[in-house]
């Protein structure tokens, strides 16, 4: 998948026919749903992005700023619609979603492959690409779900990241409100990531950049995408129970908490000898294992 020509990309002005292709997925065990990935602006692009490196193949990145993209290296298609950003104004961003519909639209069906099932659109509210461009997103995804027959209402996710308060300025947060409202009505599932709080929930240190952060949204959602999924949601609560048997048990007999890197060892020699527990891959221990820790 290569980067879509910028100038050729704008002289278009009318639908084109699509070539869509058939698109396999980098997993060992192919996931529960075929997702066509979209992300939109800076933030979204670095999810979408996360989401390309675990395995997922239908991923298509959108953005008003030619140098976000370039920034970005992975092998994963890029469509721009602007070279200059949007300066946080959500309007820019929204216009630019609107004047390309048709492309965007022939992008995420060519770069979703023929037999996609639902689609995710990963935005960053607070900037001006991911705040107003997002919602025009989401509508030209409900579209292509309701054409394909799909139920928009539960076959197109939105993930959205919230701005820190903290970090971010008040116009990002201005931004991120309105944006967040204008999803609300549109009905379709939300699932919103709150920069102020995600690093401590899994202790990654911001100095580190998002990256980390990504990875674990990511993978997170990919465990309720996996086919096997009572299988690993048996897992995880039988690595959680055990985890937390040897917290209590160490701290009954010396007084002291369980270090953390004596739980992890712990845990991966049981898991080492344990088929079943192996379905469970390590970063999800290890997520499991933060939960106990905190």
């Amino acid at each position: 998948m290569s980067d879509i020509d910028f100038d050729s990309f704008i002289e278009a002005d009318e639908p084109q026919s699509v070539t869509t292709k058939v698109i396999t997925d980098n997993f060992k065990q192919a996931p529960a749903f075929k997702l066509g990935i979209i992300g939109v602006g800076q933030c979204g692009n670095n999810l979408a992005t996360a989401f390309h490196r675990i395995g997922y193949r239908r991923v298509l990145l959108l953005n008003t700023a030619q140098t976000d993209l370039d920034s970005i290296e992975d092998q994963i298609a890029k469509l721009p619609i602007d070279r200059q950003g949007a300066g946080k104004d959500p309007a820019v961003g929204k216009e630019r979603v609107e004047a390309r519909a048709a492309q965007i639209r022939n992008g995420m069906l060519r770069e979703f492959g023929e037999d996609f099932e639902k689609i995710i659109v990963c935005i960053g509210l607070g900037g001006g690409t991911g705040s107003g461009g997002g919602p025009a997103v989401v509508k030209l995804a409900k579209d292509i779900i309701t054409d394909r027959g799909g139920t928009p209402s539960s076959d197109v996710i939105a993930i959205v990241t919230l701005p820190d308060p903290n970090i971010d300025g008040p116009r990002q947060c201005f931004n991120a409100l309105q944006a967040y409202g204008q999803l609300v009505n549109l009905g379709v599932p939300m699932i919103i990531i709150d920069n102020a709080q995600v690093g401590s929930i899994i202790r990654a240190k911001l100095a580190d950049g998002w990256t980390p952060i990504n990875m674990w949204i990511a993978r997170t959602f990919h465990m309720f995408n996996a086919d096997d999924l009572d299988v690993l949601m048996d897992t995880t609560r039988r690595v959680w129970n055990y985890a937390l048997m040897l917290h209590r048990k160490y701290y009954e007999w010396t007084g002291k908490t369980l270090p953390e890197g004596k739980l992890k060892s712990y845990i991966a020699k049981k898991r080492k000898g344990n088929p079943y527990w192996q379905k469970l891959n390590s970063q999800s221990v290890q997520e499991t294992v933060f939960g106990i820790m905190r």
